[in-house]
């Protein structure tokens, strides 16, 4: 079974999968905010997902503010559609190291601003991955 990374946006969410043993991340997919939740339906009839990870932004002192208060409520509307355990993963600066590693390549603005996302969401995911392999 499947783990699907969100990077949460107000315009588009970025999607990710897991490889099957949950050990890779991969960037799946950009999605505009109202069509967000058939897709991770569609995607959940396809992969069954076991999990969805969600990237809760923090603020920089590490409590929850506004913004982390709207992905809270989004995972509610998430748990009308799929059926599968929510957990949050810290996600404080992931966009920024997205942007930083996006910027050291040759990539024109507008594919950046296309894959942005999803590479957040493989960021997001790599990183719960990795944390439960240490905690395993």
């Amino acid at each position: 079974m499947r783990i699907l990374g969100i990077d949460w946006g107000r315009e588009r969410m970025g999607l990710a999968i897991s490889d099957p043993e949950n050990i890779i991340a991969f960037p799946l997919e950009v999605v505009e905010v109202n069509k967000v939740l058939d897709r991770i339906s569609a995607l959940d009839k396809i992969y069954k997902f076991e999990k969805v990870v969600i990237g809760l932004p923090l603020r920089t002192d590490g409590k929850c503010g506004e913004v982390a208060e709207e992905v809270y409520k989004f995972s509610d509307e998430l748990t009308k559609v799929i059926h599968c355990g929510i957990v949050f993963q810290d996600e404080r600066f992931s966009s920024k190291e997205v942007e930083k590693i996006l910027s050291k390549g040759k990539i024109r603005a507008k594919v950046k601003k296309q894959i942005k996302d999803k590479i957040a969401a493989a960021r997001i995911l790599q990183n719960f991955l990795d944390r439960q392999k240490t905690n395993d």
